[in-house]
């Protein structure tokens, strides 16, 4: 992705499982962790060169393969900027298989933006 003033980076999402719950049997396999869909840097971040990182929870269930519990923000700084754009990627994700239990993940994402 590039703007006028040089390209832009977005360092994705560094995935951590935090928690299964109670019903994974120990037979179970570790859920592997989702990929987040490419999220889209907001305009207006970009073009005042704002960065930030947001933090979000989602939650798998085992038979439908999307997040089965929204989205939700647990942290964002600057607050609000980049919010939006992270629950609208997060939406879109393919959750990975989670054979019996419900999977919670948090997804932190990290907005920077290269020099020209």
């Amino acid at each position: 992705m590039h703007s006028a003033d040089g390209p832009l980076r977005f360092w994705g999402c560094v995935f951590l499982c935090i928690a299964t719950t109670c019903s994974a049997q120990a037979t179970d396999p570790k859920p592997t962790r989702p990929q987040m869909p490419a999220v889209d840097y907001p305009a207006y971040a970009s073009q005042f060169g704002i960065t930030g990182t947001v933090i979000c929870r989602i939650q798998c269930s085992p038979s439908e393969g999307v997040p089965a519990g929204g989205v939700v923000i647990e942290q964002s700084a600057p607050a609000g900027v980049f919010d939006q754009a992270v629950i609208e990627a997060a939406s879109r994700l393919q959750c990975p298989s989670c054979e019996k239990a419900m999977c919670t993940y948090r997804l932190p994402n990290v907005f920077t933006m290269d020099s020209p």
